[in-house]
Formats: structure tokens, sequence, C-alpha cells
């Protein structure tokens, strides 16, 4: 190996893993770290005030792919070589013609398709005006790959570099799929950095990797649905559910990229375009938090957060692919309740942290009816907020969702139930750590005004032509949004998006410019979401 090739890797392994410096915080737990980009920032930009070049520009070979958006260097010889495998004998080992590849597929996708402002330019660095990848041998420091940019003062240009085959034990996904993941998700940061426009050089670690790595972790997944890299980091996030939704750094291992169920929850439920909605919030702001999220959530932060806990009920034995997460069923982990009562009257105490939810089973044993209901009292400690949902259960298709707005429910139940569960989220910022006391009692009297259940009949007709009635019931006021979407998930039509009131609705639905075939009709609300198929025949 070349004196100056060694130089190379050691700059590489320096500003990777020298987790000593700036007193952030945020150091490498042990064991394999997904991306190594977060640490790179903060060992770039710790002390010093100053940006330094990590281009490994000694690398032999470079080539610009199909479209023009990406400079690949490579060796030809060496521990840093891919393999030399040429099948159709262009002269360019496969692997590389594949890294061409899936980084247009990522331009594609993120810039042509989904809108993001495309990349910055670095001004002729590594060798032309291209977004530069290098591609070396990391996988020895179990990362799939790090991005660096150019400056840290305000938007900037990047690069990235990447592994040369992803073989090595430490990959949970290997070989191509592994390249697939990385390249998409690296590329993203370059998007990213175009966004972020901080004031100061601590303004990156602060705030924005743990968003950072959430949505570029989601990316992956939007982009290679069949790959599901992202299923191996469940666990960091499910069995440490008392971090919180923010939480990275030491002694969090991968949580963030687990909590990358956060972005597909707002993907799926308000739509692709809600992640570049945050980006360009975030992205913009002096300050960005959880907190510069709530104004371009539809529903708020506080509701979306305990809403998204009610969906990661919904997961591995309890899995629900049409309402919540589509590849709830794959989930490795379940979502462990904190307690469970099946004796009435009760009062018990759940520890909580800011952004974070607990969850209590209340469990239908003795003689319970369909006109009983279940008194509620929930009290968080003095200085916090709560925000409360009861979940009625029997099968993961065969559920209701109450939204508790008071701090004391009486709810009836209006048929018999397998349990109850109570999820309690404190959607506070700022960090904190309480209690909330829930107080329970089995009720037979009548609640003072109706209570109504969310339901979702479907359509009527089904099949229909040219026009069908959405019908479902409100148990409350609150924003709704309903859209249909294609067999691809693809959203075609937006059909209503505002405020309702409690009680049984009927919206009509005309498709227009629309072919034939199977659609899926999404209806949105504070209480919860439910999918139905309708035939449109035509």
């Amino acid at each position: 190996m070349s004196l100056r090739r060694l130089r190379t890797l050691i700059i590489l392994v320096f500003i990777i893993f020298d987790s000593a410096a700036a007193g952030y915080g945020f150091e490498l737990d042990p064991g394999f770290i997904k991306c190594g980009t977060p640490l790179a920032i903060k060992n770039i930009i710790s002390g010093t005030g100053k940006i330094a070049s990590y281009r490994l520009d000694t690398l032999t070979n470079s080539i610009v792919s199909g479209k023009g958006h990406f400079r690949v260097h490579y060796d030809s010889t060496g521990s840093a070589a891919p393999d030399k495998t040429d099948i159709d004998f262009n002269g360019i080992p496969d692997y590389i013609d594949s890294v061409l590849v899936y980084l247009e597929y990522a331009w594609d996708l993120q810039v042509n398709t989904l809108g993001y402002i495309p990349p910055l330019s670095d001004k002729g660095a590594g060798g032309g005006d291209e977004v530069d990848v290098y591609v070396n041998n990391i996988g020895q420091y179990s990362i799939y790959g790090v991005t660096y940019p150019d400056i840290y003062s305000g938007p900037s240009s990047a690069y990235f570099i990447i592994d040369n085959n992803y073989l090595e034990t430490v990959y949970p996904t290997k070989g191509l799929d592994g390249l697939k993941v990385t390249t998409m998700h690296e590329f993203f940061h370059v998007i990213q950095f175009g966004y972020l426009t901080g004031r100061d050089p601590d303004w990156w670690m602060r705030n924005a990797p743990w968003w950072m790595e959430q949505s570029a972790t989601w990316m992956e997944d939007r982009g290679w649905d069949d790959v599901n890299d992202y299923l191996w980091y469940m666990r960091d996030f499910f069995n440490n559910k008392t971090l919180p939704l923010d939480s990275f750094g030491s002694g969090t291992g991968n949580y963030m990229y687990g909590a990358a169920v956060w972005a597909m929850y707002m993907a799926k439920r308000f739509g692709d375009d809600q992640i570049r909605r945050i980006w360009e919030v975030m992205g913009a702001s002096e300050n960005p938090s959880l907190a510069a999220m709530n104004p371009v959530i539809p529903i708020g932060l506080p509701a979306a957060f305990n809403e998204f806990a009610v969906w990661n009920y919904f997961i591995k034995d309890r899995a629900n692919t049409i309402d919540f997460y589509k590849d709830s069923n794959l989930f490795k982990q379940s979502m462990e309740v904190d307690l469970s009562e099946n004796s009435f009257p009760s009062q018990d105490s759940l520890s909580i942290k800011n952004m974070t939810s607990c969850y209590a089973e209340l469990l239908f044993v003795g003689n319970w009816q369909e006109n009983d209901a279940l008194d509620i009292t929930i009290i968080p400690k003095a200085g916090f907020s709560s925000e409360n949902t009861l979940i009625f259960y029997t099968t993961p298709y065969d559920y209701q969702i109450r939204k508790l707005n008071q701090v004391t429910s009486t709810v009836r139940l209006t048929r018999t139930w397998n349990r109850a569960v109570l999820v309690s989220s404190c959607p506070d910022t700022e960090k904190k750590s309480g209690y909330i006391t829930i107080d329970t009692n089995h009720s037979t009297k009548t609640p003072s005004a109706p209570l109504y259940a969310f339901t979702f009949k479907g359509t009527a007709p089904n099949p229909f032509n040219p026009v069908t009635t959405i019908q479902f019931t409100m148990p409350g006021s609150g924003h709704v949004e309903i859209r249909a979407y294609d067999v691809l998930g693809r959203k075609v039509a937006e059909l209503f998006s505002g405020e309702l009131t409690a009680g049984e609705k009927s919206i009509l639905w005309k498709p227009v410019n629309l072919a034939g075939g199977v659609y899926f009709i999404s209806v949105a609300t504070p209480y919860g979401l439910k999918t139905a198929k309708a035939l449109f025949l035509k």
C-alpha cells in the first residue's frame, strides 16, 4: 500500500472514530453503527471552526454516471478495489456499474419524483461538478457509509464514501442490497446538507443528527421497499421506549435508525411530501428541533406523537398492514405494555419522559356488557402535558380507537372486547422526567352524551361507476383527510381535507381521469386511520 493511500485510510479512521473531542456527549457505541455521518460532522467541527477535506482523491479511477449527476472514484487494485468481474466487457467492474445505476435511481426518486432540491455545486472538487462518491474498504470500520459536507456554516455541497463490496460479516444486509440502501441513504444526506442553514458550528450536533438519520433510513425503504434493512434496528427503538424520540449519541446504539418508524408514520399518514415539508421548515430554522415540526404537521405534533404511539401497538403479532405500517408483520419486536389490570377499580402510576409513551392494558375479566363503560382519570405530574388514546382491541383488524380529550372520561364499550389499551404520551419537547397517575373503574352508568366510535363502513356501492359514497363515523370533532391510492400505494386523489364534527359522515367520490381497477380509500382522523378497497368499473 502506498504511503498516500495509508495516510488516507488513517484520516478516515480518525474522522469516524475519534469521539473524545468537543464534549458533545456523542460517542460511538461499541459494535456496528449504521452510518458514520453524525459522528463525522461532530469531529469535523470540533474545536476548530474550520472544515477539512477528506476526499479520497488518491483513488486511481473515476467515472461519471450516465446522466452526469455523479462521479464515482475507485481503485483497480489493492484492498480498496471492488471485484474485477466485468460480465458485459465494458472495461468497468460490474460492481461499479451497479453503483452508477443505483446512484442515478436515487437522484431520480429524490429530486425528480419527491421534489427535493438538487445537491449544491461543489465547484469542481473531485474533478468535476458532479456529486463525488468514493468506493473504499470501509466495512472494517463497521459502517455502511459516511457523508461529509464541504462547509458547516450554511447550505453545503457534500460527498460520500461507500464500501467496495458489503460482504463483511458486520453488515446485516450484504452485497448489492447493502449497496442499494447505502447509496439511497447517503445521497439523501447530500440532499439534506443543501437544506441546512445553521448559523453556528454546533448547530448540526445540537439538533440535526436524529432527524437526518431517521429520514434517510425512511428514504432507503421508500426507494428499495423489498430490502428492509431498517428492520435490523427496530429492537434499538422498541426495546428502549424510555428514550425520547430525538435521542442520539452515547448509550443509544442504533436507536435513531430504528426510530425511522416516526418518518414512516408521517409519510403514510400525511403523504411522502410531509417529509420534504419538514426538511424545508427545520432546515430554515435557527433552532430546529422536534418542536419545529409542529406547524407543518396537519394535526399538530402532540396529537401526531400520540397517534404514532398507537400505531406502534399494531406490530408483529398484532400487525395490521392496511391501517398502519405496511411491513408491521415483519417487525421483530412487539410493543410491550407497562402494566396490565384485570380488576377494577384500580390506581397505578407510570413513569414517563418527554417525547415518550406508555401503555396500560385493561383486561375485561368478569361480567362486562356492551353498554358498560370505563371511567378513566389521567393525571400527569405538574408541569407535564399528556395526550391519551384508548384502543378497544380483539384482533389486529377488529379494533376501535377512542381519543380521550378530557382528564376524566367515561368511555362506553358499545360491544364486547378482549381488552382496552390506554396509550398515554408526553409530547413535551423539553427534557423532563415525571409520571402519570391512572385511575380506572368499571362503570355501568350512561355517559351524559352519546359517544361514537371511529368506524369506516367502506364505500357503497362497491363495485361502482360512476360515483360511490364513503361512509364513516366520527367519535368527536377533528381534522379529517380522505385520499385514494392505487394498488402500488401511490396517491391518485385528494378527496377531502378539513374539519368535521362527531357523528355519521358521507363523502361522494367520482373518479376523474382514472383507469378502472382496485383503489384503496384511506380515512385519516385524530381517532385513527382506516382503509378499505373500492373497485371502480370503467
